[in-house]
């Protein structure tokens, strides 16, 4: 696994990811739009002879730990576009965000403060939160554990809130 001097956070368009036991991807025909980490990505390849992905990598929700696996993926991007993302210099290395104690969005969210380094990725929380909540799934610092958290906003709004810190 390749580690990257910059660790940015990229909004993607997933139409594959095949992880044992667990479906990710939501509608593979469509695709699933998921916010991804570049520090968890590892042996791009161009595919751009594919129906409609451009690029195929491994991912892991935890590539500082030994334990974890990589799982197979392809998104909407083209090579060229994922390294563009893992080129670009970080505006800020942690962000602030609200987030819903115990998913609930009938108690008053609190600000948490994350590292951008440890967002394993974020997806738009379904079912009556759709739209206006997501999920933010973290790294814990004790090792393997991956944390989520409901966060106040779509993916939309979380990006634009990466994106100016």
């Amino acid at each position: 696994m390749a580690h990257y001097l910059h660790t940015n956070l990229f909004s993607a368009t997933v139409y594959k990811w095949q992880v044992p036991g667990q479906k990710r991807v939501l509608d593979a025909t469509n695709g699933t739009t998921i916010i991804l980490n570049t520090n968890s990505l590892d042996g791009i390849r161009d595919k751009s002879t594919l129906v409609i992905p451009k690029s195929s990598m491994y991912y892991f929700d935890n590539p500082f730990d030994h334990r974890d696996n990589s799982h197979y993926m392809e998104i909407g991007d083209s090579l060229a576009q994922v390294i563009t993302h893992m080129d670009a210099s970080p505006i800020s290395n942690v962000f602030t965000v609200s987030v819903y104690p115990d998913d609930d969005i009938t108690q008053t969210a609190v600000n948490h403060t994350f590292k951008i380094a440890d967002v394993a990725r974020v997806i738009d929380a379904t079912g009556t939160k759709s739209g206006l909540y997501s999920y933010l799934y973290v790294r814990a610092d004790d090792g393997f554990r991956i944390i989520r958290y409901l966060i106040d906003g779509s993916q939309r709004s979380f990006m634009t809130l990466i994106e100016g810190q």
